[in-house]
């Protein structure tokens, strides 16, 4: 029993300090996790150096989405993720996120090759940039991630291109650049609505501010969860308290000794008895 009792109280404990570092948890994530996209010429880059170089840009991301900070480099500067690919933004333009959006990204955007021949893949918005691979002639649903203007190859036809993903069998999973005058049924992208709470600079007060783990310590939660914990070690203990009852004691009766009576009840007619 009493090494029944010791194990509830270590599980119990444990999982009191569990909520409580999930608590913390939740506390960090009050930083910032998100950036809303809020301008059309926001991009995602290469690298951190923030080039608008068609070689270090990956595409424009749509207005009203989201990127999912992995490090915050600088001020200005973040490695994020959208959707799958990580890349670096400029945060300057962009609004900063406190609470986790249901969807960050677009979903299901694809697009399909035109029926005319096959399209190659690039490395960049340009023919003169490295061989990815090739899409056959009238392949759909390829994912589509974004835009940007790139080279124009062929006259008269723009120099918008698409980077997509496209899985095959032969040739495995690929990223890269297709020229948009060869793709049709483009998704649409429909604006992202839903509510976030952010941070505005010129609104935001004291008492809406995310407080820090640091502070979190110092707070009235920290003494909610000792004293659920107390109560809890205190429940369990009377719950596996061991059953004190003192035994009655039994009244020991002295053994009669067993004596021989070795006489013989002897009367006569003389005797008198009472009755």
């Amino acid at each position: 029993m009493k090494n029944k009792f010791i194990l509830a109280v270590c599980i119990t404990i444990l999982l009191c300090v569990s909520a409580f570092y999930n608590t913390l948890d939740f506390c960090y994530a009050s930083e910032v996790v998100y950036y809303r996209v809020i301008d059309d010429n926001t991009y995602l880059y290469k690298t951190s150096a923030l080039d608008d170089a068609q070689n270090n840009a990956y595409f424009k991301l749509p207005n009203t989405y989201f990127v999912k900070v992995i490090n915050q480099i600088d001020e200005n500067t973040a490695k994020v993720l959208y959707d799958d690919i990580e890349g670096f933004v400029n945060t300057s333009a962009m609004q900063k996120c406190y609470s986790t959006p249901t969807t960050p990204y677009p979903q299901d955007l694809t697009l399909n090759i035109l029926d005319v021949c096959n399209v190659v893949m690039y490395q960049s918005a340009s023919q003169e940039s490295a061989y990815v691979g090739v899409i056959p002639f009238n392949a759909s649903n390829i994912k589509y991630f974004g835009s940007i203007q790139g080279t124009e190859a062929v006259e008269n036809m723009g120099s918008v291109w698409h980077y997509v993903k496209y899985t095959s069998f032969e040739q495995g999973v690929l990223y890269g650049y297709v020229y948009a005058p060869l793709t049709n049924n483009l998704s649409l992208i429909s604006a992202n609505t839903e509510s976030i709470i952010f941070e505005d600079p010129d609104t935001i007060n004291a008492s809406t501010t995310p407080i820090s783990a640091e502070e979190f310590k110092n707070s009235d939660s920290l003494f909610i969860i000792i004293g659920l914990l107390i109560l809890a070690v205190i429940l369990l203990y009377l719950l596996f308290k061991p059953n004190r009852k003192k035994k009655s004691k039994t009244r020991e009766v002295a053994p009669i000794p067993n004596k021989n009576l070795n006489y013989i009840a002897k009367h006569t007619e003389n005797d008198e008895f009472d009755f």
